[in-house]
């Protein structure tokens, strides 16, 4: 069994968002990214990392992600496999 998980949200915008659209995008995903953790990130391995994509059609994707390696995740984790 691993002792780290990876934490990860994906958050979706338009195809027209300006400048402050996309910054609003990038924080709304490490919004979801800390409301969605059991462990308020505490165990982090590395840092927080945010990605702003454009996808096919021009949409925006924002995915937040953070390798953990609290112990109570890495339980949770592996008792839904």
């Amino acid at each position: 069994m691993s002792d780290r998980v990876v934490h990860q949200v994906r958050v979706s915008g338009s195809s027209d968002l300006p400048p402050e659209g996309i910054a609003a995008l990038h924080r709304a995903a490490l919004e979801q990214l800390i409301a969605g953790v059991h462990c308020s990130l505490t165990s982090t391995i590395g840092g927080v990392t945010i990605q702003v994509e454009q996808g096919p059609f021009a949409e925006y994707t924002a995915r937040a992600e953070a390798t953990c390696g609290d112990p109570l995740c890495v339980e949770l984790v592996a008792g839904t496999r």
